[in-house]
């Protein structure tokens, strides 16, 4: 490796002024150069240098003097000079601790589920509704057997429910996984779900068996399109 840098050059007991200069270190070799002129080029082996506490004097050639750089640590580690003095030895010792790292911008968000949680909990209001519905008679014979179905199509209320209320509880475990197709298929629960109640009010009777049923769907419900329009489906992290 190699090291260049900017510095001052001082004949030892010249008060006069310094010199600007150039010096490198490469493989171990020492140069020092003003402007194009090489003042002087060494094997770190031919001379003598001594690390100060500014600085390095430096024997060369009979000749001593004081060399001052931009990084007096960078040329000292690179020459793997032993220092006495403790200023340039924290600098040295410096170079060589791994930078801390940069504090996070944003704290991390706490990940939270209440969402899809939220969402189950209205599947299985309906799951309870529609077992209440099935277990409530009634004087209307609106399907075969005296069943209450759905519009003539031969598919009982409690078991619509009863289907609805387990497929929402099972979107929501998407919605707990983050899967991409979850929350439309929430959104689109969340409306059959809707219809669904509208029509078992409107046909079937509302005595105290099924104002129990009611309870429980309309609360599934209630839950349901709360969690939908407060936009916590997704569980963030």
């Amino acid at each position: 490796m190699a090291v260049e840098l900017t510095g001052t050059v001082q004949m030892d007991g010249d008060l006069g002024p310094v010199t600007n200069v150039r010096v490198k270190f490469s493989g171990d070799r020492l140069s020092i150069t003003v402007g194009e002129d090489v003042l002087g080029e060494w094997a770190a082996s031919e001379i003598g240098i001594h690390p100060l506490n500014k600085g390095f004097s430096i024997r060369a050639e009979g000749e001593e003097f004081l060399l001052r750089t931009e990084d007096d640590a960078a040329l000292a580690d690179e020459m793997d000079l032993k220092t006495a003095s403790p200023r340039l030895a924290r600098q040295v010792a410096a170079r060589h601790r791994p930078e801390d790292p940069e504090p996070s911008s944003a704290p991390r968000a706490i990940p939270t589920r209440v969402g899809p949680i939220a969402f189950a909990l209205s599947g299985a209001l309906m799951v309870v509704g529609a077992t209440f519905l099935r277990n409530t008679g009634s004087d209307v014979t609106t399907g075969r057997g005296g069943a209450e179905v759905i519009g003539g199509i031969g598919l009982e209320f409690w078991l619509a429910f009863t289907i609805v209320g387990v497929s929402v509880v099972a979107v929501a475990y998407a919605l707990a996984i983050e899967a991409p197709w979850a929350r439309n298929a929430a959104v689109a629960l969340v409306v059959v779900t809707v219809a669904l109640f509208g029509l078992v009010v409107s046909e079937t009777p509302s005595d105290s068996g099924h104002l129990t049923a009611y309870g429980f769907l309309g609360g599934g419900l209630a839950v349901g399109v709360a969690v939908v329009f407060s936009g916590n489906l997704e569980s963030r992290s």
